[in-house]
C-alpha cells in the first residue's frame, strides 16, 4: 500500500525522454548552485543539489563542466544527452541541448 502511494507521486516529465541528465546553474559573485536531475523512461529518478564556492576567475562554463564531471564520476553517468541552461565551450560526444524556455 505505501509503495503504491509513493509510486503514484513520482514525477513523469515526458515518456519520450530517456537517459537524459538535466543541469541547472545559478551563479552569484561568490557562490554557484548546481541542480542535477536524472531522467529515465520519462521519470525523474535521481536528483542532487551542489553548492560550489566560486573562484574569482572561474567562468560559468567551468562551473557547469566541473559539476558535470563530478556527477559523471559520482553516479557513473552514461547519458545520451545533457539538458543545460547554456551550451558550454567544449567538444563532446554527448549532445548538449538548451530548452527553448531557458533561452
Amino acid at each position: 500500500m505505501l509503495l503504491e502511494s509513493y509510486q503514484s507521486k513520482s514525477t513523469v516529465v515526458n515518456t519520450k525522454i530517456n537517459n537524459v541528465d538535466v543541469f541547472g546553474v545559478l551563479v552569484s559573485e561568490q557562490m554557484a548552485y548546481v541542480n542535477y536531475l536524472r531522467v529515465a523512461n520519462g521519470m525523474v529518478i535521481q536528483s542532487q543539489n551542489m553548492v560550489v564556492k566560486k573562484k574569482m576567475t572561474e567562468s560559468d562554463d567551468e562551473i557547469l563542466l566541473n559539476a558535470i564531471a563530478q556527477m559523471k564520476n559520482l553516479h557513473k553517468l552514461e547519458s545520451e544527452e545533457f539538458i543545460v541552461p547554456f551550451i558550454p565551450d567544449i567538444d563532446s560526444k554527448i549532445p548538449f541541448t538548451v530548452p527553448v524556455k531557458w533561452r
